[in-house]
Order: C-alpha cells, then sequence, then structure tokens
C-alpha cells in the first residue's frame, strides 16, 4: 500500500511479515478484497518484538519504534515461534536460491537451443531440460512447505522439519548438477 501525499492522518496497516519470496504460482485466499488483498505466498510472520519502522517523504526519514506484541490467543511459547520463524526463512531462502538457478538455468537453455546442431550442444540442451524439471519441482515442494510452516501458529513439526532437510539436500545437489552443466555449457559454446 501507497500512504496518500496529501495533509492529513493517514493510516498504514503493516501485515507484520518480511518479504515474500519468489514462487512458482500465486494465489489469492477466497476471502480476497479486489486491490487489497496480497497475493500468496507472503514471507515469514515477524516475530513478537521492538521494531523500527522509518517513513521517508520528500527526502527526509522519520523512524520510530514499533513493538509487536503476540496475540493473547495465541499460546505458543516464543521458542516454538522462534523454530517456525526459522525454519520458514531457511524455507524462503531456499526458494530464492531455487528460483534464481532456475531462471539461470531457462535463459542458458534459450540461449543453447538455437544452436543445438552444432556438436556437443544437444546433450546439454538435454541436461538443462531436466535440470529445469528437476528445479521446478522443488521449488513446488518447497512453496508446499513454506505454506504448510507459515500456515499455523506453531512451531514445526518434525515431519516438517525432516522434509526441509531433504529438500535443502536435493537442492545442493542439484546446484551442484547445474554448475557441472554450465561447465559443459562453456566448453561446447
Amino acid at each position: 500500500q501507497r500512504l496518500g501525499a496529501e495533509a492529513g492522518a493517514h493510516r498504514f496497516v503493516w501485515d507484520l511479515r518480511y518479504p515474500p519470496p519468489p514462487a512458482s504460482s500465486h494465489s489469492y485466499p477466497i476471502s480476497a478484497i479486489y486491490r487489497d488483498t496480497p497475493r500468496e505466498p507472503r514471507g515469514p510472520w515477524a516475530l513478537p518484538g521492538t521494531y523500527t519502522v522509518r517513513l521517508t517523504v520528500g527526502g527526509r526519514s522519520l523512524t520510530r519504534p514499533l513493538t509487536i506484541r503476540m496475540d493473547p490467543r495465541v499460546t505458543t511459547p516464543a521458542a516454538g515461534l522462534a523454530a517456525q520463524f526459522a525454519l520458514a526463512t531457511r524455507m524462503a531462502d531456499a526458494m530464492r536460491r531455487d528460483s534464481a538457478v532456475l531462471h539461470d538455468v531457462r535463459a542458458l537453455r534459450a540461449r543453447l537451443t538455437p544452436q543445438r546442431e552444432r556438436a556437443g550442444v544437444a546433450p546439454v540442451v538435454d541436461s538443462l531440460t531436466a535440470l529445469d524439471r528437476e528445479l521446478a519441482r522443488v521449488v513446488g515442494q518447497l512453496e508446499q512447505l513454506f505454506g504448510i510452516v507459515e500456515g499455523a501458529d506453531a512451531a514445526p513439526t518434525t515431519q516438517a522439519l525432516r522434509g526441509a532437510e531433504t529438500l535443502e539436500r536435493a537442492l545442493a545437489a542439484l546446484l551442484v548438477r547445474v554448475d557441472a552443466v554450465k561447465r559443459e555449457a562453456a566448453a561446447v559454446a
């Protein structure tokens, strides 16, 4: 939301979330209000604590403290919320890495596909196509897990933690393969 520039009082409602991670698909909740509901997934929830809010207008910045207090209806201990935040942040970071690498793989494949008839290029394009599918699958699974972790005011389950570790290992292995295919692409280019 953007604040109005005219004189007078203006209200801004911060949704108490960090920036959203990249996602292969976006959606809106059934309760969405046209032009007033952010698309999902949104970023991890900010933990209760003290933050600083900065408003910049006409080259002048004003800062004020902002205290986020826990909703009294939520009974999850602070340690559980911290664990939830840590896992959600890890998943959002993994989604960012996966999306960036997927973008690079697609760009390299698009650049090499017209040269497919040259010696050695076809196998590289085929490898990039396979990596594209696998990276897209992993980013989809990361998005699902992120939604599960952020979908409750609770510490992550052991299944969610194990799932995160599995996906992070899968992503690390894919990144090694991407580097190898990039080296092959450089050799045949």
